[in-house]
């Protein structure tokens, strides 16, 4: 996955996706593995059609999170907003790869009846299908390293003093203006 940022490609990491049927008609595994020798990740999701006429999907992340995806010929689409943050997304099957992207900005100023959105950083993966059900970008070689503490040193202050405890304590301390709930969906988990 290539990572960009004000028209800048910022970095990359090597990404799997998974996806499989289920037992549930009209339900699939979505999952995707962020292979990053830093902060490696797993993102496991589930793809549900709910109505086959419109081709209507919701992405479930599992925790209360829910999207909208629509699909047109060979493309799914989302548009959402977390914390004033708008992001669009799209998969697009082209042969035997699978083309993803998330796009996010803000809105800009109200020009009588329009508004504009800027288009800040841009995620961009070509997964190859290796499998029936897998699909694998290339290998990436990293344009730059991020320092080791990068994550660390971006993180808001609060995160950064719950981080902090937890790594001395191994007690995952969690303070949330709100409920659990309320704050997992403004954080888009």
């Amino acid at each position: 996955m290539y990572l960009y940022a004000r028209g800048q490609l910022k970095d990359s990491v090597p990404v799997e996706l998974l996806v499989q049927k289920t037992s549930i008609p009209g339900t699939w595994i979505w999952k995707t593995n962020y292979l990053s020798s830093s902060y490696p990740m797993e993102k496991n999701y589930q793809l549900v059609l709910t109505d086959s006429v419109s081709q209507s999907y919701l992405t479930d992340e599992g925790d209360g999170v829910v999207l909208w995806n629509y699909l047109f010929n060979n493309k799914l689409y989302s548009v959402f907003e977390v914390q004033g943050v708008t992001l669009t997304s799209s998969y697009e099957v082209n042969g035997d790869q699978l083309i993803f992207e998330v796009t996010s900005g803000k809105k800009l100023e109200e020009k009588g009846e329009v508004t504009n959105y800027s288009v800040l950083n841009l995620q961009r993966v070509v997964f190859k299908k290796v499998k029936s059900t897998a699909f694998v970008a290339p290998s990436i070689r990293p344009f730059f390293s991020l320092r080791p503490d990068y994550m660390i040193s971006n993180m808001g202050f609060i995160c950064r003093q719950e981080w902090k405890f937890e790594k001395k304590t191994k007690l995952p301390l969690r303070l949330r203006l709100g409920s659990l709930a309320y704050v997992n969906k403004l954080e888009g988990k």
